[in-house]
């Protein structure tokens, strides 16, 4: 048993005298077993009993009287190690876990369409698509009168997707043939359209399983083409019926691991140049997943 004493004649209060007896105990730790005084601190701690002597109003520090000194630090020493240890583990593990979230990198275009600049042409096929590697379908009872559009005038005018001949809903939709995509995470669609009248373009998305999915967020009416960029995991989804292009029931956290087909649709018929979509083009930033 070791014991650390404060005398009341250098202390002018109780607590002073225990700060002084534990001070006197972790120098000693420190001269006698080379403890660094953290670790000198943790033993006391955990083995240390402060007692009031009756003798001149004395305050001792005794280790516990049932363990020898030796044994306390070597115990107090093992405890540390594991103490150590089990820290050391838990960083390691968050490392683990936490890393790939840290160092994640923006995701890469996974595709984008331009349409090609041919003449306008009714109704929208797969000739005029630019990228080789998609495939366009279109859906709904208005899908014969989707039209590639494009006007001499403006001289910038773009070959673009116009909906405004559509005699019934309508949704165009574009499929790589060598990938899904997985839009989870940074996903993101952008795309540069100009919507006329009440008309709000939507994102519309097929996944591997077959199910069809509308988002919550529109583009809609602008005066000029305007670039919007949707962050696909701040939107919510509803069920599409794509046969006839009309939504239903909400669908709540979608497996959007492998999205089969990526498009849009305003969910409307076409009413001319006053109530339509247009689409000059679409990218979709993910990544690939091959088939």
């Amino acid at each position: 048993m070791t014991t650390a004493i404060s005398r009341a004649e250098f202390a002018s209060s109780p607590d002073n005298a225990l700060k002084m007896a534990t001070t006197h105990m972790v120098r000693w730790l420190v001269n006698e077993y080379q403890l660094e005084p953290w670790a000198a601190r943790l033993l006391i701690g955990c083995h240390g009993r402060y007692d009031v002597v009756p003798v001149m109003g004395s305050m001792a520090l005794k280790d516990s009287e049932e363990i020898p000194a030796a044994a306390t630090v070597k115990l107090a020493r093992h405890q540390l190690h594991l103490a150590l240890e089990m820290v050391s583990r838990l960083i390691a593990a968050a490392c683990l876990l936490l890393g790939p979230i840290f160092a994640q990198t923006r995701l890469g275009l996974f595709f984008r369409e331009d349409w090609a600049e041919t003449p306008a042409a009714t109704p929208l096929t797969q000739e005029h698509v630019s990228n080789k590697d998609l495939v366009v379908t279109l859906y709904g009872p208005g899908r014969d009168q989707i039209k590639k559009s494009h006007h001499d005038q403006p001289a910038d005018d773009p070959y673009y997707v116009w909906s405004g001949e559509a005699t019934g809903n309508w949704a165009v939709s574009l499929r790589h043939r060598r990938a899904y995509a997985d839009l989870t995470g940074q996903g993101k669609i952008r795309w540069r359209a100009k919507q006329e009248g009440y008309r709000q373009l939507r994102i519309i998305l097929k996944l591997a399983d077959g199910t069809w999915l509308v988002g919550d967020q529109a583009d809609g009416a602008s005066a000029d083409w305007r670039e919007r960029e949707f962050n696909v995991s701040d939107l919510r989804w509803r069920r599409l019926d794509v046969q006839k292009v009309v939504e239903g029931a909400w669908v709540e956290k979608p497996d959007l691991r492998k999205v089969d087909e990526v498009g849009f649709t305003d969910l409307m018929i076409g009413g001319g140049s006053p109530a339509c979509s247009r689409l000059d083009w679409i990218e979709v930033w993910g990544k690939p997943v091959p088939r």
